[in-house]
């Protein structure tokens, strides 16, 4: 039952890393295109260049959310891991003493 789950963990683990770089290929991307089209003037109100602008803008806002919303966790409980650092007590334990009887 164990190799099945290692094996079900490491698909997972897979999948999470090739979504994470395609969402941040797609990023990269849509910042080139609207940098080259820039200067872009439209003349026309269904601008196909305007339209993937736009829509270039919206992946980048949302990669952004979804970055904030996967960091805010840590960025949260990062001051009490910083004061549990820094406060901590050396013990035995902590310094691997090995108490011999």
């Amino acid at each position: 039952m164990s190799f099945f789950m290692r094996t079900e963990n490491s698909v997972t683990k897979r999948i999470a890393t090739l979504a994470g770089l395609m969402l941040i290929l797609a990023m990269t991307f849509s910042v080139f295109y609207i940098a080259i089209e820039s200067n872009h003037h439209c003349e026309d109100d269904d601008c196909p260049i305007c339209m993937c602008i736009q829509l270039c803008k919206s992946i980048i806002q949302s990669g952004a959310n979804s970055v904030a919303l996967e960091c805010s966790p840590f960025l949260l409980i990062l001051p009490v891991i910083i004061f549990t650092a820094y406060f901590t007590i050396d013990t035995p334990v902590s310094k691997r003493v090995r108490l011999n009887n």
